[in-house]
């Protein structure tokens, strides 16, 4: 129709041409070529390839834990590179959530207190709705005031996995999180982080060297030598 606009969403995640190059001795290295691309709101994304190959510091990139040597990152349409210290630390707090090989869960807090930690460091209250709705579907209700050490290794997982989706980011970042886990219980992780970025709309970018776990996601990039592909 004639003058009718056209809105096109922001993707969740743009990288522009980001290279990231490390100085070792009298050499540089470039750990991540220049590589372009963007992630949209909802998707899985796995990242595979070889140690060493570039992936760790894709991920370090994407969650504002490094500035790339040249190009540009935007999470949830905001350049990590032109924000302040103060601003980044905000981002990564607001818009990003992690979840890594170790659960890292706060050893000493029960699962509900790990949430509540996540509010009292922004500032807002307890949303129990979203807590208890999150604690049905990664079928935690039961665990809720039980410590880290009480739970199994895919229950301290699918808790971990609750903390980072409770103040539901834009974007989550999993770090070999099946690493620790037999097959069963791998299987499980990853269903539920495909399940929940479907549900909840969060993009969701999981490094993993697991082949067994791609047909669960949705796009699968690959980096070798610094170069990435798909």
């Amino acid at each position: 129709m004639a003058g009718k606009e056209t809105r096109v969403a922001t993707p969740a995640v743009r990288v522009s041409g980001v290279s990231k190059r490390f100085r070792d001795g009298g050499t540089h290295i470039e750990a991540l070529k220049p590589t372009s691309f963007t992630l949209q709101r909802g998707e899985f994304v796995a990242v595979i390839g070889p140690s060493g190959s570039g992936k760790s510091t894709l991920l370090t990139l994407l969650g504002g834990l490094q500035t790339p040597s040249a190009g540009s990152v935007e999470i949830a349409g905001a350049d990590t590179s032109a924000l302040s210290g103060r601003e980044l630390v905000r981002l990564r707090r607001e818009k990003i959530g992690f979840v890594l090989q170790a659960a890292n869960l706060v050893p000493y807090l029960r699962v509900r207190e790990q949430l509540e930690l996540a509010d009292r460091v922004c500032g807002r209250g307890f949303d129990r709705q979203r807590a208890e709705a999150l604690a049905d579907e990664l079928n935690m209700r039961e665990k809720m005031s039980a410590f880290p050490g009480d739970l199994s290794g895919g229950e301290r997982q699918r808790a971990a996995i609750m903390r980072a989706l409770y103040p539901r980011p834009a974007l989550l970042l999993a770090d070999e999180p099946t690493a620790s886990l037999d097959s069963a219980r791998a299987f499980s992780v990853v269903e539920i982080l495909a399940q929940e970025a479907h549900r909840e709309n969060v993009t969701v970018v999981m490094v993993t060297h697991d082949e067994r776990m791609l047909p669960y996601c949705d796009r699968v990039l690959r980096i070798e030598d610094g170069v990435l592909s798909e």
